[in-house]
């Protein structure tokens, strides 16, 4: 017998099916590659933890109040430069270093996986001062042979 487990909207409590929606907590880090021999900003997403899970964008928005209010955020969904304002103090945040960032992605769900990302949605940045970025699980990922994925912004 297989083993099935049901995840549900921590809104409206629905079973999820598609589009599977998560706010995560993420250490991330810019940097450039080449790219078809054209520099290309990329995010190296070096720790997730998924908090929440949604089973519409109206559930989404609807827990976004709550979440800016929970993380005392004074901005949110900071643009995507290099050099960006913390959304908690406004300090300078520096995203070529690891910092936290929280957000949204969307996607297509098959047995209990994300398989396609739709969309990912930052909420927020926030300097060191304001929450320390996890130091990357260089030491498991080592053990079980995990290379860490990268993402372009294009």
């Amino acid at each position: 017998m297989k083993n099935q487990f049901t995840l549900r909207c921590r809104v409206c409590h629905q079973p999820i099916g598609n589009p599977y929606i998560s706010f995560d907590r993420r250490t991330q880090q810019y940097s450039t590659t080449m790219w078809q021999g054209e520099p290309r900003p990329t995010i190296t997403v070096q720790q997730a933890q998924e908090m929440f899970q949604y089973d519409s964008q109206e559930c989404r928005a609807a827990d976004e109040l709550q979440i800016v209010a929970e993380l005392k955020l004074t901005t949110t969904h900071p643009e995507s430069d290099r050099m960006t304002p913390c959304s908690r103090c406004a300090a300078p945040v520096d995203r070529n270093l690891p910092h936290v960032s929280y957000g949204y992605i969307e996607g297509e769900m098959t047995d209990c996986n994300i398989t396609n990302v739709i969309d990912d949605t930052e909420l927020a940045v926030l300097c060191k001062k304001c929450e320390e970025p996890d130091d990357p699980p260089i030491d498991a990922a080592a053990v079980v042979g995990i290379e860490h994925k990268e993402r372009s912004r294009a």
